[in-house]
């Protein structure tokens, strides 16, 4: 599974990137066994800079708190940057690592790496929710919103509460 996950991270990086401007360069850092235990490390030289990813081995007990010390920890040894490759973050972690200017890549094509002045979020399409039919309320809001009456003469004339209204008529 690891070996997989280090074959996609090369595999995004040159998508990203392109073939001629990634290289794995050999690893010279031994990890402490803590680091080892949570993370596996790769190092690339993407467009001539060196930036070390560490791999997460298991997502699902991911911690953002942990990373953010076990990174003090890896910086004080390793002299070039360091990222984080993970499948998935949520929003909050995402917004929470680009505050601290923590790096990273995801599988979901969202990747930030000022060291080298990348940040790219590949968004994906929502789908577009069509409506069939309207419910009675809102034909009759729409009739009575065609003919460019008040929201209060609509009220009171429909017998609806405000928030029917300010919904009904919400442009």
């Amino acid at each position: 599974m690891l070996m997989l996950k280090e074959s996609i991270l090369e595999s995004k990086l040159k998508y990203y990137f392109g073939d001629n401007n990634v290289f794995f360069v050999k690893n010279k850092y031994d990890a402490p066994l803590l680091i080892k235990g949570y993370y596996n490390i790769k190092t690339y030289k993407i467009l001539g800079n060196k930036i070390s990813f560490l791999i997460v081995k298991d997502e699902k007990s991911f911690n953002l708190y942990a990373y953010k010390s076990h990174l003090k920890l890896l910086m004080m040894d390793i002299h070039n940057p360091i990222a984080l490759y993970i499948s998935k973050l949520n929003t909050h972690q995402r917004k929470s690592m680009m505050e601290r200017k923590i790096m990273f890549l995801t599988n979901e094509g969202q990747l930030y790496l000022p060291c080298i002045s990348t940040i790219i979020d590949e968004k994906k399409e929502k789908k577009q929710i069509e409506v069939i039919e309207f419910s009675p309320k809102t034909q009759l809001l729409a009739i009575f919103f065609f003919y460019n009456l008040d929201k209060e003469f609509m009220k009171n004339k429909l017998k609806m509460n405000n928030m029917s209204v300010s919904r009904g008529t919400k442009i």
